[in-house]
């Protein structure tokens, strides 16, 4: 059965006992993600992610490690747009080990400037990275010309540049204004004693509060609607922006229909639209294109001046 409760600090707890394991898995979700950072804040959620990993004011980053993997288990995290996660899966019965490491990781971190210039590095080369994976790139050039300059269009690591500025006494403040009881989701499973972990977390997040929750979330506008259509042989395929043909196979002829009726892309990341590009973007790279050419043939980025916000106009259908 599954378990939600409301603390006094205003964490919310979700439990489930697992009947027939030895491990538990316990996360705290951070209700803030990438598309709440300012416009000087890009790449904050994701850099202080990192950050606290390397030491408090009770252990340094070697014993944050250490204490987890002497007893087998694994400690991780990750950031997305919407969300931030800490979460630690081991032997249930150390499951007060991880809730001592993971509170004491988001309430206490140091966030030490020798650490923070290291972590630079780390992950300037991650974005890097990033940028060589033709999927990963592909679906950042959809959000973006799909989005514009809405914050869910934003690379979650931020940009080099501004990983490069990026100074203590802000993120501090960053970090200061959104790690509180309030804004957290504590989540455990597996074989754990519901009670008695409820009674830990409420002592543990009773003595730490400040933050905020982030501010109203703006609705991105649809702006781009995307269809992929066969031809009548069933082996030609062309993208489609609203009633123009952006995107086919490079040297084949043939009639192309208009598309009248396509229904809007959700304006949420992950919608059908992404899933589109993420399928069939591998398919167009076989056949001899390449991410230039999709910017080259992307309407938004090749007939209009950056910044506008008027749609581009297709190669006529």
């Amino acid at each position: 059965m599954i378990q939600s409760i409301q603390l006094a600090s205003g964490a919310r707890i979700i439990l489930e006992t697992v009947a027939n394991t030895d491990v538990a898995s316990i996360g705290l979700w951070q209700l803030s993600g990438s598309r709440d950072e300012g416009d000087r804040e890009a790449g904050y959620t994701h850099f202080l992610e990192h950050m606290l990993f390397k030491g408090t004011s009770k252990r340094s980053a070697y014993q944050i490690a250490q204490a987890v993997e002497r007893v087998g288990g694994y400690l991780n995290a990750f950031t997305e747009k919407e969300v931030t996660c800490f979460y630690c899966t081991l032997p249930g019965d150390s499951i007060d080990l991880a809730v001592d490491v993971l509170t004491d990781m988001y309430f206490s971190s140091l966030l030490d400037e020798q650490e923070l210039q290291k972590e630079k590095a780390v992950i300037v080369n991650e974005i890097k990275t990033i940028e060589d994976n033709p999927e990963e790139k592909g679906q950042q050039i959809y959000l973006e010309s799909l989005w514009n300059s809405h914050p869910l269009s934003r690379k979650i690591t931020g940009e080099v540049h501004q990983v490069e500025a990026i100074d203590k006494r802000r993120l501090l403040d960053f970090y200061k204004g959104r790690y509180s009881p309030s804004t957290t989701v504590i989540t455990a499973s597996g074989k754990i004693d519901a009670d008695r972990l409820k009674a830990r977390l409420a002592r543990a997040f009773a003595s730490n509060g400040g933050g905020k929750a982030p501010g109203q979330r703006s609705l991105p506008v649809t702006r781009l609607q995307w269809q992929a259509v066969p031809d009548k042989f069933g082996n030609q395929l062309s993208l489609f922006h609203r009633d123009r043909r952006v995107l086919s196979r490079p040297g084949v002829q043939h009639p192309v229909r208009r598309i009248h009726e396509l229904p809007p892309v959700p304006a949420f990341a992950g919608g059908p639209g992404v899933v589109l590009l993420r399928i069939f973007l591998p398919h167009l790279l076989h056949r001899r294109f390449t991410l230039d050419d999709l910017c080259k043939h992307d309407p938004l980025a090749a007939a209009r001046p950056r910044g506008s916000d008027q749609p581009g106009v297709g190669p006529a259908a």
